[in-house]
């Protein structure tokens, strides 16, 4: 078919000038951070957000969550990206492999964003979740996450996935 109707607020104008082989990129880390931000209640604002992975989707995550009116914690396992966090909008940075680091943001999460899709342990990023928190993985990890349930059942956290849009 050479034409399709769809709703309206379906619809975003791409400017003329914007090259069309970015925008698809862009429009799908958007709409991957976007859902799960406006699923966990975090769209209005006022939450402790948490994004694992500050490469290009993580940066749309520390971008949407903070436009939301959310504090967000930007972290990483390499210190290096914590001027792109800041730069992105990142309230705090925690640097993933410094205990220390990880200790400074224990139990002061809501809700995690993991995009990382390298093989890694979940129950590392468990402190950093307050009660009822939950970590959302959005990064496609093929190996197999132990998960110890007493940080679960005492805090009663939450581990989701979430797809794109």
């Amino acid at each position: 078919s050479a034409s399709q109707t769809v709703n309206q607020r379906y619809l975003v104008k791409i400017p003329d000038d914007y090259p069309l082989e970015k925008a698809g990129p862009i429009f799908c880390a958007a709409i991957t951070m976007y859902s799960p931000l406006n699923h966990w209640k975090v769209k209005e604002g006022g939450k402790k957000v948490g994004i694992i992975g500050i490469g290009g989707l993580g940066q749309f995550g520390v971008r949407l969550a903070k436009a939301m009116g959310n504090e967000v914690t930007a972290i990483s396992t390499s210190p290096n990206k914590e001027e792109s966090a800041k730069a992105a909008g990142a309230d705090k940075f925690v640097v993933s492999t410094d205990p220390d680091s990880m200790k400074t943001g224990e139990g002061s999460l809501d809700l995690i964003l993991n995009t990382v899709s390298a093989s890694h342990q979940l129950n590392h990023y468990l402190p950093l979740l307050r009660k009822d928190g939950t970590l959302v993985q959005l990064g496609l990890v093929l190996t197999d996450h132990q998960v110890q349930q007493f940080p679960l059942m005492m805090k009663r956290i939450r581990i989701a996935g979430s797809l794109i849009g």
